[in-house]
């Protein structure tokens, strides 16, 4: 499997972690799940750029 696949897989499996434990233990693990698709979103942009 190609790194770019295993972060993406990786990232879905940590948003459909928080929204579990916001559904089961509290609603604070959101937090985890924004910050994953914002920096799914930065990366997007940033694809192919160097810093």
């Amino acid at each position: 499997m190609k790194p770019e696949k295993l972060v993406i897989v990786l990232a879905g499996l940590a948003v459909f972690l928080s929204v579990a434990l916001s559904l089961t233990v509290s609603p604070w693990w959101l937090l985890l799940a924004g910050f994953v698709g914002l920096n799914l979103s930065v990366s997007a942009f940033l694809e192919g750029t160097k810093i």
